[in-house]
Order: structure tokens, then sequence, then C-alpha cells
């Protein structure tokens, strides 16, 4: 019985890690479509700047159920700020900000792919950790039955 709880035990500890990797994979997932926004928000920006497009009128979120309305002229504009999470706010020249999404999103994927991987390896870590569960009971169950057939004899 001691091997069994022992089973048990282990496998709690993989469930456990299974839902920390997938807490941590829907977390990159929410932050990815808003790094790529912001990136192509400042490519826009950049594209509208060096095409010597006048001022323009546009809408844009405050929160999620207030938007905001400006004039923007990209040749006025030199920087972008972007919300670096925290409640930190920095304010970066538009290229800077280009390779700064650029790395981030490089960084999100990349680790988005390392946590798949570990998903699956904590998954098969599971389903390794039932089966042996199961055998293990079985196997005492059966023991308890030839003890019973033994005692009765």
């Amino acid at each position: 019985m001691a091997v069994l709880g022992g089973l048990r035990e282990l496998l709690s500890k993989y469930q456990y890690m299974n839902e920390q990797l997938m807490s941590q994979r829907r977390s990159i997932k929410r932050k990815l479509p808003d790094i790529k926004q912001a990136k192509e928000t400042v490519t826009y920006l950049t594209k509208q700047k060096e095409s010597g497009v006048g001022e323009y009128r546009c809408r844009f979120p405050l929160t999620d159920n207030a938007h905001a309305s400006a004039r923007v002229n990209p040749q006025e504009i030199d920087s972008v700020c972007l919300w670096l999470g925290a409640n930190i706010l920095l304010e970066y020249k538009l290229d800077e900000a280009t390779g700064l999404l650029n790395d981030n999103e490089e960084s999100a994927r990349k680790s988005l792919g390392d946590l798949e991987q570990g998903i699956a390896v904590v998954r098969d870590q599971i389903t390794t950790t039932e089966v042996n569960i199961a055998r293990v009971h079985n196997y005492n169950v059966k023991q308890r039955s030839e003890q019973r057939q033994g005692a009765a004899s």
C-alpha cells in the first residue's frame, strides 16, 4: 500500500505541474495578440511617416469599453510609449520600439514552444503514473484474493 500512496502523491505532483504549465501557456497566449497589435501599430506609424501622409483622425481604446479620438500627424511622431507590464510605461523611438516588440514576440513564441513540450512530457508522465497506479492496485487485489483463497483452504 505504501507504493500505491507514493504513486498517488507523484500523480498529484504531476497534475499540479501540468496546471502550472497550462496557466503559463494561457498567460503567454493572452499576451501575444497585444504584442502583435502594438507591433502593427508601430509599423503603421513608421510607414505613414515615411510616405509623408498628413494629419488624420483615429480612434483607440482607453479601456475595454471606452475609446478616444485623436488627431495624428505622422511627421511629428518620433517616439511611442509602450506598456511593459507591472504598470510601467516607457517611451521608445519608433525603430527601438519595433525591435523591442519583435524581440518580445520572438521570446513569447519560444516560451510557448517550450511550454508545449513541457506539457507534453508532464502529460506522458501523468498517463504512465495512472497506468502504474492501476497495475499496483490490480496486483494488490490479486494478492488479497490469493490470500483469501489460501486461508479458506
